[in-house]
């Protein structure tokens, strides 16, 4: 998503564009390859605008949210945020390492099969789901070995 797409979908729900709105906007664009907590997402912000709270990170990432510009994910009960990008359909998938906590995207939808098989049996459409899988990455396997 470009600044300018992100500019228009504020704009498309009579939302104000706001220097603070759009500094979180780059801050998530600028890691858009990474799962970032609230926190995390404050100190990045906080580094190029030290008059930004972490109370507005926290509303905006809600406006975000609801305007399908970010992607909230629970992972062992800790919130991560990421931008939602072109790739994203309606899925989402991680595989999360037990050991080192890396997060790694899914970039196919797994269950595709079986959404034809709830629409099928149940009649419901599926807008959204999403899949993690909990385990051990490759470094962390290696140097158990």
């Amino acid at each position: 998503m470009t600044l300018e797409e992100f500019k228009g979908i504020l704009r498309k729900y009579n939302f104000r564009v706001t220097g603070q709105r759009i500094l979180v906007f780059e801050t998530l664009k600028e890691n858009e390859n990474s799962h970032l907590k609230i926190e995390k997402i404050y100190q990045k912000a906080y580094k190029k605008d030290n008059n930004i709270g972490i109370a507005t990170i926290y509303r905006t990432l809600d406006l975000f949210l609801s305007l399908g510009i970010v992607q909230k994910t629970s992972i062992e009960g800790t919130y991560y945020y990421e931008l939602m990008s072109n790739k994203m359909d309606h899925y989402h998938h991680h595989l999360i390492c037990k050991n080192c906590k890396k997060i790694i995207e899914v970039d196919s939808d797994l269950l595709k099969s079986v959404e034809e098989k709830v629409k099928e049996k149940y009649d419901f459409i599926v807008e959204n789901h999403e899949l993690i899988f909990y385990g051990l990455c490759k470094k962390c396997r290696e140097r158990n070995e």
